[in-house]
Protein backbone atom coordinates (compact mmCIF):
# COMPACT_ATOMS: atom_id res chain seq x y z
CA UNK A 1 0.00 0.00 0.00
CA UNK A 2 1.24 3.64 -0.52
CA UNK A 3 0.41 6.78 1.06
CA UNK A 4 1.04 10.42 -0.28
CA UNK A 5 1.65 12.17 2.87
CA UNK A 6 3.03 15.78 3.44
CA UNK A 7 5.76 16.21 5.96
CA UNK A 8 6.77 19.77 7.79
CA UNK A 9 10.52 18.93 8.15
CA UNK A 10 13.00 17.10 6.00
CA UNK A 11 15.76 17.30 7.89
CA UNK A 12 16.34 15.50 11.26
CA UNK A 13 18.80 16.27 13.62
CA UNK A 14 20.60 12.69 14.25
CA UNK A 15 22.33 10.80 17.37
CA UNK A 16 24.47 8.99 14.65
CA UNK A 17 27.94 10.04 14.95
CA UNK A 18 29.53 11.61 12.08
CA UNK A 19 26.21 12.54 10.83
CA UNK A 20 24.25 15.62 11.44
CA UNK A 21 21.21 15.26 9.75
CA UNK A 22 19.19 12.63 7.94
CA UNK A 23 16.33 12.52 5.33
CA UNK A 24 13.83 10.06 4.48
CA UNK A 25 11.66 10.37 1.95
CA UNK A 26 10.00 7.90 2.81
CA UNK A 27 8.59 5.97 5.58
CA UNK A 28 8.25 2.40 5.44
CA UNK A 29 10.21 0.40 3.26
CA UNK A 30 9.41 -2.18 0.06
CA UNK A 31 12.66 -4.62 0.59
CA UNK A 32 11.23 -6.08 3.67
CA UNK A 33 14.03 -7.06 4.89
CA UNK A 34 13.06 -9.81 7.79
CA UNK A 35 15.99 -8.45 9.82
CA UNK A 36 15.02 -4.46 9.80
CA UNK A 37 15.44 -2.94 13.42
CA UNK A 38 13.35 -0.11 11.37
CA UNK A 39 9.45 -1.88 11.81
CA UNK A 40 9.45 -0.67 15.04
CA UNK A 41 8.24 2.35 13.17
CA UNK A 42 4.94 0.93 11.95
CA UNK A 43 3.46 1.88 15.88
CA UNK A 44 4.28 5.68 15.09
CA UNK A 45 2.53 5.71 11.34
CA UNK A 46 -1.04 4.99 11.81
CA UNK A 47 -0.59 1.81 9.13
CA UNK A 48 -2.27 -1.76 11.30
CA UNK A 49 -0.67 -3.76 8.01
CA UNK A 50 2.91 -5.51 8.18
CA UNK A 51 6.13 -3.72 7.83
CA UNK A 52 7.22 -3.76 4.16
CA UNK A 53 3.75 -4.00 3.11
CA UNK A 54 3.45 -0.32 3.01
CA UNK A 55 4.95 2.99 1.97
CA UNK A 56 3.97 6.04 2.73
CA UNK A 57 5.68 9.00 0.14
CA UNK A 58 6.26 12.00 1.37
CA UNK A 59 5.11 14.49 -1.50
CA UNK A 60 6.41 17.72 -0.47
CA UNK A 61 9.92 17.05 1.05
CA UNK A 62 11.92 18.13 -2.01
CA UNK A 63 10.05 21.48 -1.38
CA UNK A 64 10.15 21.41 2.14
CA UNK A 65 14.15 20.96 2.00
CA UNK A 66 14.55 23.84 -0.26
CA UNK A 67 13.23 26.14 2.39
CA UNK A 68 15.18 24.28 5.16
CA UNK A 69 18.47 25.35 3.32
CA UNK A 70 17.52 28.57 2.38
CA UNK A 71 16.61 28.99 6.12
CA UNK A 72 19.80 28.09 7.15
CA UNK A 73 22.08 30.06 4.85
CA UNK A 74 20.67 32.86 5.65
CA UNK A 75 21.57 32.81 9.49
CA UNK A 76 24.68 31.62 8.77
CA UNK A 77 25.25 35.06 7.02
CA UNK A 78 24.36 37.16 9.37
CA UNK A 79 27.15 39.15 11.16
CA UNK A 80 28.40 38.46 14.50
CA UNK A 81 26.78 40.17 16.98
CA UNK A 82 29.72 41.49 19.92
CA UNK A 83 29.05 38.58 23.03
CA UNK A 84 27.72 41.47 26.01
CA UNK A 85 25.55 39.33 27.66
CA UNK A 86 26.66 37.79 30.80
CA UNK A 87 27.65 33.91 30.78
CA UNK A 88 24.05 32.88 31.62
CA UNK A 89 22.72 34.05 28.34
CA UNK A 90 25.62 33.29 26.50
CA UNK A 91 23.49 30.83 24.15
CA UNK A 92 21.03 33.61 23.22
CA UNK A 93 24.09 35.87 22.35
CA UNK A 94 25.19 33.50 19.47
CA UNK A 95 24.53 32.50 16.39
CA UNK A 96 23.81 28.52 17.61
CA UNK A 97 23.83 27.41 21.15
CA UNK A 98 26.86 25.32 22.36
CA UNK A 99 27.32 21.87 21.74
CA UNK A 100 25.70 19.79 24.85
CA UNK A 101 28.10 19.00 27.80
CA UNK A 102 26.54 15.41 26.78
CA UNK A 103 26.66 15.71 23.15
CA UNK A 104 28.85 13.55 21.03
CA UNK A 105 31.83 16.11 20.16
CA UNK A 106 34.69 16.90 20.60
CA UNK A 107 36.71 20.22 20.35
CA UNK A 108 35.81 22.75 17.89
CA UNK A 109 34.48 21.59 14.63
CA UNK A 110 37.42 21.52 10.95
CA UNK A 111 35.68 22.94 8.22
CA UNK A 112 35.26 20.62 5.48
CA UNK A 113 34.73 17.58 8.09
CA UNK A 114 31.22 15.86 9.35
CA UNK A 115 31.45 18.20 11.92
CA UNK A 116 31.64 21.72 10.50
CA UNK A 117 28.49 23.82 11.14
CA UNK A 118 28.50 24.91 7.34
CA UNK A 119 29.76 21.55 5.88
CA UNK A 120 27.20 18.98 7.51
CA UNK A 121 26.69 15.57 6.79
CA UNK A 122 23.48 14.47 5.56
CA UNK A 123 22.30 10.96 5.82
CA UNK A 124 20.12 9.38 2.81
CA UNK A 125 18.57 7.82 4.68
CA UNK A 126 18.80 6.41 8.46
CA UNK A 127 14.54 4.49 8.57
CA UNK A 128 14.24 3.96 5.32
CA UNK A 129 16.13 2.92 1.81
CA UNK A 130 16.15 6.09 -0.49
CA UNK A 131 16.21 4.23 -3.53
CA UNK A 132 13.55 1.48 -2.63
CA UNK A 133 11.55 0.48 -5.87
CA UNK A 134 8.94 3.52 -5.26
CA UNK A 135 11.74 6.15 -5.91
CA UNK A 136 11.74 4.57 -9.94
CA UNK A 137 8.60 6.23 -10.39
CA UNK A 138 8.23 8.47 -7.89
CA UNK A 139 11.79 10.21 -7.61
CA UNK A 140 11.32 12.02 -4.23
CA UNK A 141 15.51 11.00 -3.46
CA UNK A 142 16.60 12.63 -6.83
CA UNK A 143 14.70 15.51 -6.16
CA UNK A 144 16.43 16.02 -2.59
CA UNK A 145 19.50 15.54 -4.21
CA UNK A 146 19.26 18.12 -6.64
CA UNK A 147 17.87 20.52 -3.72
CA UNK A 148 21.23 19.24 -2.03
CA UNK A 149 23.01 20.06 -5.39
CA UNK A 150 21.75 23.59 -5.29
CA UNK A 151 22.82 24.31 -1.94
CA UNK A 152 25.62 27.08 -2.81
CA UNK A 153 25.40 29.44 -0.09
CA UNK A 154 27.03 28.96 3.36
CA UNK A 155 25.26 25.92 4.43
CA UNK A 156 26.56 23.43 1.60
CA UNK A 157 26.34 19.47 3.13
CA UNK A 158 27.94 16.47 1.90
CA UNK A 159 25.62 13.71 1.36
CA UNK A 160 25.94 10.12 2.75
CA UNK A 161 23.74 7.40 1.37
CA UNK A 162 22.93 4.44 2.46
CA UNK A 163 20.57 2.02 0.50
CA UNK A 164 20.17 -2.03 -1.44
CA UNK A 165 19.42 -0.40 -4.35
CA UNK A 166 21.06 -1.33 -7.80
CA UNK A 167 18.43 2.24 -8.51
CA UNK A 168 21.35 4.74 -7.00
CA UNK A 169 23.60 4.74 -10.23
CA UNK A 170 20.88 6.43 -12.08
CA UNK A 171 21.88 9.46 -10.21
CA UNK A 172 25.59 9.37 -10.46
CA UNK A 173 25.50 13.07 -12.67
CA UNK A 174 24.10 14.46 -9.47
CA UNK A 175 26.24 12.73 -6.87
CA UNK A 176 29.41 13.53 -9.20
CA UNK A 177 28.32 17.59 -8.88
CA UNK A 178 27.96 17.06 -4.80
CA UNK A 179 31.37 17.74 -3.06
CA UNK A 180 32.28 15.05 -0.49
CA UNK A 181 29.34 12.82 -1.33
CA UNK A 182 29.74 8.94 -0.54
CA UNK A 183 27.41 6.01 -1.41
CA UNK A 184 27.22 2.95 0.86
CA UNK A 185 26.10 -0.26 -0.20
CA UNK A 186 24.33 -2.33 2.56
CA UNK A 187 25.46 -6.29 1.94
CA UNK A 188 24.46 -9.30 3.63
CA UNK A 189 25.43 -11.92 1.62
CA UNK A 190 27.00 -12.97 -1.62
CA UNK A 191 23.99 -15.77 -2.00
CA UNK A 192 21.43 -14.32 -4.12
CA UNK A 193 19.03 -16.83 -3.27
CA UNK A 194 19.57 -16.40 0.51
CA UNK A 195 19.04 -12.38 -0.25
CA UNK A 196 15.90 -13.03 -1.79
CA UNK A 197 14.65 -14.95 0.87
CA UNK A 198 15.54 -12.24 3.85
CA UNK A 199 15.61 -9.20 1.46
CA UNK A 200 13.10 -10.17 -1.52
CA UNK A 201 12.06 -6.25 -2.38
CA UNK A 202 15.74 -5.20 -2.56
CA UNK A 203 18.35 -5.36 -5.73
CA UNK A 204 20.37 -8.55 -5.30
CA UNK A 205 23.48 -8.81 -3.56
CA UNK A 206 25.69 -9.24 -7.17
CA UNK A 207 23.57 -6.03 -8.40
CA UNK A 208 24.78 -4.11 -5.59
CA UNK A 209 28.52 -4.96 -6.38
CA UNK A 210 28.32 -4.07 -9.86
CA UNK A 211 26.29 -0.60 -8.74
CA UNK A 212 29.31 -0.21 -6.31
CA UNK A 213 31.88 -0.52 -9.29
CA UNK A 214 30.18 1.80 -11.73
CA UNK A 215 29.85 4.29 -8.99
CA UNK A 216 33.71 3.95 -8.30
CA UNK A 217 34.44 3.93 -11.73
CA UNK A 218 32.80 7.55 -11.56
CA UNK A 219 34.72 8.66 -9.17
CA UNK A 220 31.54 8.80 -6.36
CA UNK A 221 33.51 7.57 -2.99
CA UNK A 222 31.64 4.29 -1.93
CA UNK A 223 31.46 1.73 0.84
CA UNK A 224 30.12 -1.68 1.66
CA UNK A 225 28.27 -2.16 5.13
CA UNK A 226 28.30 -5.51 6.15
CA UNK A 227 25.13 -5.50 8.29
CA UNK A 228 23.53 -7.22 10.11
CA UNK A 229 26.34 -9.99 9.53
CA UNK A 230 23.46 -13.05 9.64
CA UNK A 231 24.17 -15.83 12.55
CA UNK A 232 25.07 -19.08 10.64
CA UNK A 233 24.80 -17.40 7.09
CA UNK A 234 27.01 -14.89 7.39
CA UNK A 235 29.16 -15.00 10.69
CA UNK A 236 31.78 -17.10 9.58
CA UNK A 237 35.24 -15.81 8.77
CA UNK A 238 35.24 -17.11 5.46
CA UNK A 239 32.24 -15.75 4.58
CA UNK A 240 32.92 -12.33 5.81
CA UNK A 241 36.19 -12.65 4.25
CA UNK A 242 34.54 -13.28 0.87
CA UNK A 243 32.15 -10.49 1.19
CA UNK A 244 35.53 -7.89 2.40
CA UNK A 245 37.61 -9.92 -0.94
CA UNK A 246 34.64 -8.83 -3.60
CA UNK A 247 33.87 -5.66 -1.56
CA UNK A 248 37.09 -4.55 -2.62
CA UNK A 249 37.03 -5.82 -5.89
CA UNK A 250 34.73 -3.36 -6.69
CA UNK A 251 36.94 -0.65 -5.78
CA UNK A 252 34.92 0.30 -1.94
CA UNK A 253 37.34 2.97 0.35
CA UNK A 254 36.09 1.38 3.80
CA UNK A 255 34.17 -1.42 5.00
CA UNK A 256 31.93 -1.36 8.17
CA UNK A 257 30.75 -3.88 10.01
CA UNK A 258 27.67 -4.18 12.44
CA UNK A 259 25.56 -7.06 14.52
CA UNK A 260 22.24 -8.22 14.19
CA UNK A 261 20.44 -6.10 16.58
CA UNK A 262 18.20 -7.88 18.77
CA UNK A 263 14.91 -6.00 18.77
CA UNK A 264 12.41 -9.18 19.08
CA UNK A 265 10.72 -8.41 15.53
CA UNK A 266 13.44 -8.25 13.61
CA UNK A 267 14.87 -11.98 15.14
CA UNK A 268 11.17 -13.62 14.74
CA UNK A 269 11.42 -12.39 10.93
CA UNK A 270 14.71 -14.11 10.59
CA UNK A 271 14.23 -17.04 12.65
CA UNK A 272 11.01 -17.62 10.03
CA UNK A 273 12.80 -17.97 7.02
CA UNK A 274 16.11 -19.60 8.66
CA UNK A 275 16.86 -23.28 8.50
CA UNK A 276 17.51 -25.21 11.65
CA UNK A 277 20.98 -24.61 11.96
CA UNK A 278 20.60 -20.88 11.33
CA UNK A 279 17.75 -21.05 14.20
CA UNK A 280 20.30 -22.89 16.48
CA UNK A 281 22.50 -19.78 15.68
CA UNK A 282 20.34 -17.21 16.39
CA UNK A 283 19.22 -18.99 19.85
CA UNK A 284 23.03 -18.99 21.30
CA UNK A 285 23.41 -15.48 20.00
CA UNK A 286 20.19 -14.28 22.06
CA UNK A 287 21.32 -16.53 25.21
CA UNK A 288 24.52 -15.42 25.56
CA UNK A 289 25.12 -12.01 23.32
CA UNK A 290 28.19 -11.29 24.89
CA UNK A 291 30.02 -14.35 24.01
CA UNK A 292 28.79 -14.47 20.61
CA UNK A 293 30.22 -10.75 20.15
CA UNK A 294 33.67 -11.35 21.19
CA UNK A 295 33.82 -14.42 18.68
CA UNK A 296 32.42 -12.03 16.05
CA UNK A 297 34.59 -9.68 16.60
CA UNK A 298 37.51 -11.95 16.37
CA UNK A 299 35.72 -13.72 13.06
CA UNK A 300 35.77 -9.84 11.44
CA UNK A 301 39.59 -9.09 11.69
CA UNK A 302 40.57 -12.71 11.05
CA UNK A 303 38.49 -12.63 8.04
CA UNK A 304 40.32 -9.06 7.10
CA UNK A 305 43.27 -10.49 7.50
CA UNK A 306 42.23 -12.80 5.38
CA UNK A 307 40.49 -11.08 2.72
CA UNK A 308 44.68 -9.43 1.78
CA UNK A 309 42.61 -5.80 1.44
CA UNK A 310 44.33 -3.00 3.33
CA UNK A 311 40.92 -0.88 3.20
CA UNK A 312 39.85 0.53 6.85
CA UNK A 313 37.81 -1.66 8.31
CA UNK A 314 35.41 0.37 10.76
CA UNK A 315 33.44 -2.29 13.85
CA UNK A 316 30.34 -0.97 15.26
CA UNK A 317 29.90 -3.13 18.20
Amino acid sequence: MVRDVVCKSAMTRTGIAGVEYAINPYTGCAHACVYCYASFMTRFSGHTDRWGTWVDAKANIAEVLEKEIRSKSARRRKPERPVQAPLAGLAEAMDSPPPSLHGSREGPPVPGSPNSPDHPTILLSSVTDPYQPLEASLGLTRACLEALAGATGPFSPEVSILTKSALVARDIPILRDLPGSEVGMTITTLDDALARQIEPGASAPSARLRTLEQLAGQSIKTWVFISPVLPYYGDSPAALAALMKHAAEAGVSRIGVDRLNLYPAAVAGLARVSCAEGVQALQAYKSSPQNYLTRLRSAVFESAAAAGTDIPLQVFF
